[in-house]
């Protein structure tokens, strides 16, 4: 690679502002900087367009750019990868209502944005694994949007969460079809735990540095972190709990359904936890509001605080 030079502690790469707080060892990967240089999109005014008139070429193109400028800032940023994943969808050729939907969209990610910050001190024999996924099956015809947040947060005895640190989030269209919201809602779950597993593997191997690969796989589950795994739908949750497999509507998704119940069988996920639709932080991955923002005033302030106090939810273990 000819000449190198090493940096640490405070540097940008690929537009993700890196830093090290001196003080409390936090890291922080910001792209305010990123946010700032976006251009909203300047629609062409003219006598009678409204806004369900499509857009001219210039505009076409400059949504295009929008939404991958948009795209980028999901390195960090949850919300942007859901709009720009949503607004994909409007393509190819968008609407002038998108245009507006796309600019209200830029705005909000200038006015919301939380660079994404791990913090440092958790100690991961107190710690677990808490997994939320939600799917929406009216944003596409075909394919449903899915979407999960993974925080690595205090394992407490008696509540769910408290200080909590995101380390893995996704927002995107479904892999496979779904003809009902419980089927769009365990594909989602499915996207959501190989993550998960993934993420509690590579801790385990942390935590283990001198074991062999052979012994990583006969690593007992009681010595990786816990998943709790937490879903708004309750049809996905009663079968999940339920002792015996379900014969399911959607013969397609008895395999998927095999899939996360192997998983609880094993010991890789610790729990099922069905949680209340306003205390589900992944919701505001999956849909938009009508003006192109996105219902996400609670994950903001979870990422800014590093909290979360959920209210209802069901916690059992098998």
């Amino acid at each position: 690679f000819g000449t190198m030079k090493a940096e640490k502690n405070k540097f940008r790469h690929f537009g993700v502002d890196i830093s090290r707080n001196e003080e409390t060892l936090d890291v922080q990967m910001c792209q305010k900087s990123y946010i700032a240089n976006l251009k909203p999109i300047s629609r062409k005014k003219e006598k009678g367009r409204t806004v369900e008139c499509d857009s001219n070429p210039q505009e076409v193109t400059d949504f295009r750019s929008l939404v991958s400028g948009i795209a980028w800032v999901g390195i960090t940023s949850p919300g942007a990868q859901a709009v720009a994943s949503l607004m994909q969808g409007f393509l190819p050729i968008p609407k002038l209502k998108h245009l507006d939907m796309a600019n209200a969209a830029l705005q909000q990610l200038i006015d919301e944005y939380v660079p994404l910050v791990f913090r440092f001190g958790f100690d991961l024999s107190s710690s677990k694994l808490l997994l939320q996924t939600d799917s929406s099956l009216g944003n596409n015809q075909k394919y449903s949007q899915g979407g999960f947040v993974l925080f690595l947060c205090e394992n407490h005895p008696q509540n769910l969460a408290g200080h909590v640190n995101l380390i893995g989030f996704r927002s995107g269209k479904s892999k496979r079809v779904a003809n009902s919201t419980s089927a769009a809602e365990t594909l989602a779950m499915n996207a959501g735990l190989e993550t998960a597993l993934h993420i509690q593997t590579w801790l385990a191997e942390l935590q283990n540095p001198l074991l062999t690969p052979k012994q990583m796989t006969t690593l007992p589950s009681n010595e990786m972190l816990p998943i709790d795994a937490c879903t708004d739908c309750n049809d996905l949750y009663s079968n999940l709990m339920n002792p015996a497999q379900p014969n399911l509507v959607n013969l397609s998704m008895t395999l998927h359904m095999s899939a996360l119940r192997a998983e609880r069988e094993c010991k890789r996920v610790r729990a099922w936890i069905w949680l209340d639709t306003d205390d589900m932080l992944a919701n505001p991955l999956t849909k938009l509001n009508v003006d192109g923002t996105l219902p996400q005033e609670d994950l903001v302030e979870c990422l800014k605080t590093g909290w979360w106090a959920p209210v209802s939810y069901t916690h059992l273990t098998l």
